[in-house]
């Protein structure tokens, strides 16, 4: 059942028989609260707005749930989940309208497709907030993930020049998946956090001339970290360089920290921390935890 629609007349008594009220009500009485969490509901005003009977034709007592669906199909980076379901390119049927309630949304990573990041201070995957701009707090997420949602890996830090320039340290890797609210996800694949890049090796001394040390080795990820002799991939951290002084250390594989520099005269550089499979793990039910390589945070 559902109120009147437009341009059918409507009566305060038609208003209060869909909501189960009996004499005597009022208009004041039919504010947003009074209505369950329905999309059909979404637009009744709020206390302290202007509200006429007009506001309330086609409103419902009933509770309402509306599956929307969506294929992530080809590879793509910093994958925001609000972002994407409510997309202008998108026709209404399939859009999400930020703030309102009444949805069960499910996401679908296929199997092959990566989710990455473009640098190690942005995020794979992100679901977003609830906000009034965001996603209402009743809405339902879920995750299919067939695919590898992957952090990019840290640079290798630079070798050291005795006296004057110090091995670099690793760069940390990046951060796979952030949950900023409440999802279910069933990871029949791979979360990773991006690997550290690897400590430069530390510079030497000789009587002739000072020796450098070795660059270290990009960390694994989406995005590889640079440099080193041997490429970083999306799961194998990169080689890092041998050089006079002390060698560079490797970079680290998915969800791995990066090797230390050889220390010579100077010391080598750190390596690099892993990044994190997933911050605000506290807010993720896990249907089936897959592979999951690298640390976890329970808040975000």
């Amino acid at each position: 059942m559902t109120t009147p629609s437009p341009g059918q007349p409507i009566s305060l008594s038609q208003v209060a028989s869909e909501l189960g009220d009996s004499a005597p009500y009022s208009l004041s009485q039919y504010y947003k609260p009074a209505w369950p969490a329905n999309p059909a509901n979404a637009s009744v005003p709020t206390p302290g707005q202007p509200i006429s009977l007009s506001d309330l034709h086609d409103r419902t007592s009933a509770p309402g749930i509306i599956p929307l669906s969506y294929t992530i199909s080809s590879p793509t980076q910093n994958l925001n989940l609000l972002t994407y379901a409510t997309s202008p390119s998108r026709p209404a049927p399939t859009r999400y309208t930020a703030g309102t309630p009444g949805y069960s949304i499910e996401f679908t990573i296929s199997p092959g497709v990566v989710v990455g990041s473009a640098a190690t201070g942005q995020d794979a995957l992100v679901t977003s907030s609830d906000s009034p701009t965001g996603w209402h707090p009743d809405v339902t997420l879920s995750l299919i993930n067939q695919g590898t949602i992957s952090g990019a890996g840290g640079d290798g830090g630079n070798g050291g020049l005795f006296p004057s320039i110090p091995a670099g340290d690793g760069g940390d890797g990046g951060d796979g998946l952030v949950a900023q609210r409440s999802i279910t996800i069933d990871n029949n694949s791979t979360i990773a956090g991006g690997g550290g890049g690897g400590g430069g090796g530390g510079g030497t001394f000789t009587p002739f001339a000072p020796l450098s040390g070795g660059v270290g080795g990009g960390g694994a990820g989406q995005s590889v970290g640079a440099p080193g002799p041997s490429g970083a991939t999306l799961t194998t951290g990169g080689t890092g360089a041998t050089a006079g002084g002390g060698n560079g250390g490797d970079g680290g594989n998915a969800g791995s920290a990066g090797q230390a520099g050889v220390t010579s005269t100077q010391p080598g550089g750190a390596g690099g921390a892993a990044g994190a499979y997933a911050r605000g793990t506290s807010n993720i039910t896990w249907q089936s935890t897959g592979t999951r390589q690298g640390p976890s945070q329970p808040t975000v």
